[in-house]
């Protein structure tokens, strides 16, 4: 399916591919802040093992939310330089960016060293 050039389509992509981690992220902790807050109101010093793992929760909620973000720029990149067929543009730059920080996570996800 052959795709006509169009530049400001490619743009408007390109900036969506690009922010689309960063917005992904941001929703993450904000509904975060919003879900999680009476738990932190109410968490105690002595139950540490209990907001140790919250956290951790949190965590692993933020890692999903910026590996969603990163595969949903990568999409958004690739439509991007489907209008705008060029070696150097946005849109590359932006499938670039998402395309390595997406290929580091999951190595450091399939790759990592758990010791029992």
């Amino acid at each position: 399916m052959a795709t006509k050039s169009n530049p400001r389509r490619s743009t408007i992509y390109a900036i969506v591919a690009l922010a689309s981690p960063v917005i992904a992220v941001m929703c993450t902790i904000t509904y975060q802040k919003l879900a999680y807050a009476s738990f932190w109101r109410t968490a105690q010093n002595n139950e540490s093992h209990v907001n140790g793992l919250m956290a951790a929760v949190e965590i692993i909620q933020l890692i999903f939310a910026l590996a969603l973000g990163l595969a949903l720029g990568s999409f958004f990149s690739i439509v991007s330089i489907r209008y705008r067929k060029r070696i150097f543009s946005l849109g590359s730059l932006a499938f670039g960016i998402n395309a390595i920080l997406l290929s580091a996570l999951a190595f450091l996800w399939l790759f990592q060293d758990v010791h029992h």
